[in-house]
């Protein structure tokens, strides 16, 4: 498995990434610390430089893009056995791919430079229309095939409720995740508000690992993160967990989702798909099954991810 993050290229670029998540709370100009309310698009006329580009088709290969719920080094790490495993089932070699945003990861699929991806409920939410992307599995966790969006603030603050965010800082993580922008900014929309107006300032992290630091160190008063992230915090850190307090939590949304472009060999769809629901019967498939806290992947439906656009509609139009 060849692994490009062309984002976090290099240690210095991953510490001045994250860097700037941190800091844009003290300092004016880094990351988007005052910002307008996006409008999302998929644009298919801008093109990155040839060498940090996924290669054209090639036989024997599966060009893989990751939307990561977290930053670009715990992503990968999460991630890296997984495509091994499939890798060796699939006997063809797996190039994955990073991008700091979700937009990019989905104009690259959209585009036909990448072949399949992890990506967030929000962005295959956005780009999911008829001839664009194929779902192939969704993950099952704890038993259920959906999450939510909490929003969470340190516990000796003493806010209480969302509406008691207003005039306070946010940390969001980025324009296309349904809990850590979507969400929030759905809410502000039922109250008649948006970000600039309601926050005090707001920044992006770029994963929600990220966020979760951002608000226990202090940098920012409050953060919408996935409960997929902030669970596995907690079991991995309860000390930082316990530093954390859920003033609110959304209602449940469809898991992020595998899919696959349109016009991938129906032969490699289904031998992927293949591989990811059967991962759980095969001994190495649920060792890494239980490492990524993953029950089992299952079939689901584009319909699932219906309220997460009824959300989208209710926030503001969106130009594909």
């Amino acid at each position: 498995m060849r692994a490009s993050s062309p984002d976090a290229a290099s240690s210095g670029g991953r510490r001045r990434w994250v860097l700037c998540a941190l800091l844009a709370a003290l300092l004016p100009g880094c990351g988007n610390s005052g910002f307008n309310t996006p409008t999302v698009r998929i644009d298919l006329s801008r093109t990155a430089p040839a060498d940090e580009m996924p290669s054209p088709p090639h036989r024997g290969r599966l060009r893989f893009g990751i939307a990561g719920l977290m930053s670009p080094v715990a992503t990968f790490e999460r991630y890296r056995d997984l495509l091994g495993y499939l890798e060796n089932q699939l006997d063809l070699q797996i190039d994955s791919w990073q991008r700091k945003t979700y937009q990019e990861i989905n104009e690259l699929l959209v585009r036909g430079r990448l072949d399949a991806a992890f990506l967030g409920a929000g962005g295959y939410a956005r780009v999911n229309s008829p001839g664009r992307l194929s779902l192939v599995a969704v993950p099952e966790i704890r038993g259920r095939l959906s999450f939510r969006a909490y929003i969470i603030v340190r516990r000796d603050s003493p806010v209480q409720s969302f509406t008691g965010l207003r005039g306070r800082s946010f940390a969001f993580t980025d324009p296309l995740s349904a809990s850590g922008w979507l969400y929030p900014v759905w809410k502000l929309a039922r109250l008649g508000s948006n970000p600039d107006e309601f926050f005090s300032r707001a920044i992006y992290t770029y994963g929600h690992d990220r966020s979760i630091k951002a608000v226990v160190q202090g940098l920012v008063d409050a953060a919408s993160v996935s409960s997929l992230v902030f669970d596995l915090v907690a079991e991995r850190d309860p000390a930082q967990a316990a530093r954390l307090r859920i003033i609110d939590r959304s209602a449940w949304m469809a898991n992020p989702p595998v899919v696959v472009r349109s016009g991938l060999d129906p032969s490699l769809k289904l031998g992927l798909a293949n591989a990811l629901l059967e991962m759980h019967r095969n001994p190495e498939g649920r060792r890494i099954l239980a490492g990524l806290r993953i029950d089992r992947f299952r079939e689901s439906a584009p319909e699932r991810y219906e309220p997460v656009k009824e959300m989208i509609r209710r926030v503001g139009p969106w130009n594909p």
